[in-house]
């Protein structure tokens, strides 16, 4: 293994701003061996990190490694809260089962991101779930209260999925 293909040399790379992508792909090429890095990259202290590790988990983790995405359900930066909340449940990019309870997580995410783009992305991702009873209120909560129109339809689209019974 030479130095660029060193896993935590490559998470740590996130940091610098150049190559952000292309080291994504080295990552990827390295299969299961950059799983720990990029698990112990979400705790880095620079957001460009937490961010390209979130990334790199949506289509790249594993069960476990959603469950190290959590905490930064509330990190400081919003792309790394909208990566997050798309990386733990967009199962279209995972080849096996989520072990989280998504739904109270999305519908915090909804009724409480300071970000649009985060609250979009939570009722888009509420709108790929199955029907569960646990949505319809807050989602009509959501909807009475948000004024943005594509944040709007997104809330509609996860209302016509999970209608009150």
């Amino acid at each position: 293994m030479t130095l660029h293909d060193d896993p935590a040399e490559l998470v740590n790379a996130f940091a610098d701003g150049k190559n952000r992508f292309p080291t994504l792909l080295r990552l990827q090429a390295l299969g299961d061996a950059a799983l720990t890095a990029v698990r112990d990259g979400v705790k880095h202290s620079n957001w460009h990190v937490r961010h390209w590790c979130a990334i790199y988990i949506d289509r790249h983790g594993s069960e476990e490694s959603l469950h190290d995405l959590l905490p930064l359900l509330t990190d400081p930066e919003m792309n790394v809260r909208l990566w997050v909340v798309h990386s733990i449940s967009c199962m279209h990019c995972k080849e096996y089962s989520c072990p989280l309870d998504l739904v109270p997580l999305l519908l915090d995410r909804l009724a409480n991101d300071p970000a649009t783009r985060v609250r979009k992305m939570a009722a888009a991702m509420l709108a790929t779930l199955p029907s569960d009873a646990r949505v319809p209120a807050p989602l009509a909560a959501s909807l009475a209260r948000e004024t943005d129109a594509k944040l709007r339809l997104h809330i509609a689209r996860a209302l016509a999925v999970h209608p009150r019974h």
